[in-house]
């Protein structure tokens, strides 16, 4: 029974997070009740206070699991080993990246109603002070560390710049329905990163 049961619940939150998807897709969420979120999955009100007190608590859990789900993914990104194999003194060849970078892709695309809602909608500053912070702790504290506390104002710079780029593009993206394939997307970047508006050639 305890597994029937689990079904059921994740059943039902799986549809919540669906039915809210849905909804902030139309208005911002300080305007959906949790009356018209369970109409759009056809849940009792009583069932949804089972599992939330309110429509930001559902969000909550949403932003959670998929910072989660993108922390696990970042996790085999390993920025030291990428500069050390690149040679730290040397000029950065930014082509290791290729592999993260369609990791991204390929994890926005699988998750793309989310992340369209989260990027392009009015939850967009909280949603991206999550990732850029994330991203930050993964990479450019990494790259201060191995490059030299003195340098960290310098990459800082970089990073910003990089991180909002890459932030633009993912919007972009989304809000054009996808027309490039995340691999493609992935080889954009690198192109950017690597030639600038040469790429563009």
């Amino acid at each position: 029974m305890p597994r029937a049961q689990d079904r059921r619940v994740l059943k039902t939150k799986a549809q919540l997070r669906t039915a809210l998807t849905g909804l902030l897709e139309k208005k911002p969420l300080q305007e959906i009740t949790v009356k018209e979120l369970c109409e759009a999955c056809d849940i009792n009100r009583g069932t949804f206070y089972l599992h939330y007190p309110d429509v930001h608590a559902l969000l909550d859990e949403i932003v959670d699991d998929l910072m989660t789900q993108f922390e696990a993914m970042l996790g085999s990104f390993r920025p030291n080993e990428m500069l050390l194999r690149s040679g730290v003194q040397a000029e950065y060849q930014v082509a290791d990246a290729a592999g993260p970078l369609r990791g991204i892709f390929h994890f926005v695309a699988q998750n793309a109603d989310i992340c369209r809602v989260l990027l392009c909608g009015p939850q967009e500053t909280a949603f991206v002070s999550k990732v850029n912070q994330l991203v930050r702790e993964r990479v450019l504290d990494e790259w201060a560390d191995l490059m030299g506390k003195e340098s960290r104002l310098g990459y800082g710079y970089v990073f910003s710049f990089f991180v909002a780029g890459c932030i633009g593009l993912l919007k972009q993206w989304l809000e054009q329905g996808m027309p490039l394939a995340p691999d493609e997307m992935a080889a954009v970047v690198e192109g950017i990163i690597t030639k600038g508006v040469l790429a563009l050639q």
